[in-house]
């Protein structure tokens, strides 16, 4: 951890850093589409977190932003397509970042079960 630290403020040097981004492509052919899918999905989900199975809130009508429904591509080297979404927690996206969904699923079974 002291490493990471140091890592950490070595490169927080105020450089500007080139990146490269990631292509992201939308499977849907229009917003619609693409709407129609989610409820579909949200309804499925029965409205709650697809990985923690915590009920979801929405924009407007919440007391909580962490349980935000937010949207994840369960494999993130893939698309915004049928078939790789799923809706989470603002908090849980923001944990499981980029890594693979069934490692993330399996790290919160382990909370889960202590």
């Amino acid at each position: 951890m002291v490493n990471t630290a140091y890592d950490t403020v070595a490169n927080a040097d105020g450089r500007t850093v080139e990146r490269a981004l990631k292509v992201k492509e939308c499977g849907f052919d229009t917003r619609d589409e693409f709407t129609a899918y989610l409820n579909a999905l949200l309804e499925a989900q029965d409205y709650s977190c697809a990985l923690t199975g915590l009920p979801l809130q929405f924009d407007g009508a919440h007391d909580d932003a962490a349980l935000l429904a937010s949207l994840d591509r369960m494999d993130s080297n893939g698309h915004y397509a049928p078939g790789n979404l799923q809706i989470v927690c603002r908090f849980v996206n923001f944990w499981k970042g980029n890594q693979d969904n069934g490692e993330f699923a399996r790290l919160l079974q382990l909370v889960r079960t202590g």
